[in-house]
């Protein structure tokens, strides 16, 4: 009898395994199904690799809470893991003055230290090519590899249990007594639960 799982996750992403790993640590068993031959093949690892300081989303908004609150347990996750990462900050350039100052007013309402304005020498220290006149520092911006972000969530929830199948390219999905039976192209998998992280790739599943 083949095993029936808690939750299954099509997905091997930063989301679906970051689900995943999550979902594991609470006890369920997970499996995590994905039609590449490693995770975050797609998206996940095709990125600018910004680690976003967040200071452009309102303050107390669901994006402003989840992206600071995110950026701070992905550090945490990060330096728990010995995952290489920077934080060198970045700045942000605008011919219109008022608009860096209502920016910098933003950074105050979130509450984000560091950030400041920049007098024109202070902008050609950090980015000699820059032709703008006003610009505000964010120290808090910073650049990771996110697809070895995933490859270390992904090895996490293995060692906790966690069950990964790739070159699972999903064909249909259906309802069996109270259970999501997933049919790939070479096998099929049941569980009592199914989270989708497909993404992008969706339209295919559907199709």
């Amino acid at each position: 009898m083949k095993k029936i799982y808690d939750v299954a996750i099509i997905g091997a992403g930063i989301v679906g395994m970051s689900t995943a790993l999550k979902l594991q640590e609470k006890g369920k068993n997970v499996l995590v199904l994905d039609k590449e031959k490693s995770p975050a093949i797609h998206q996940s690892g095709r990125n600018s690799g910004v680690i976003h300081s967040g200071i452009y989303y309102k303050p107390q908004s669901f994006k402003s809470d989840l992206c600071i609150r995110g950026r701070e347990l992905l550090i945490d996750f990060m330096n728990a893991e010995n995952i290489p990462y920077r934080i060198e900050g970045k700045i942000v350039v605008d011919n219109d003055i008022e608009k860096i100052a209502a920016l910098n007013k933003r950074a105050e309402d979130l509450n984000m230290s560091g950030v400041k304005a920049l007098e024109r020498n202070e902008i050609l220290d950090l980015e000699p090519n820059c032709k703008f006149e006003s610009a505000l520092y964010v120290p808090q911006a910073g650049v990771v590899d996110y697809r070895l972000v995933t490859e270390t969530i992904a090895k996490k929830f293995v060692s906790l249990g966690g069950t990964v199948e790739y070159f699972q390219k999903i064909k249909n999905i259906n309802s069996q007594n109270d259970l999501k039976v997933l049919t790939s192209d070479k096998d099929s998998f049941s569980s009592e639960y199914l989270i989708n992280c497909l993404a992008f790739s969706l339209i295919l599943l559907q199709s």
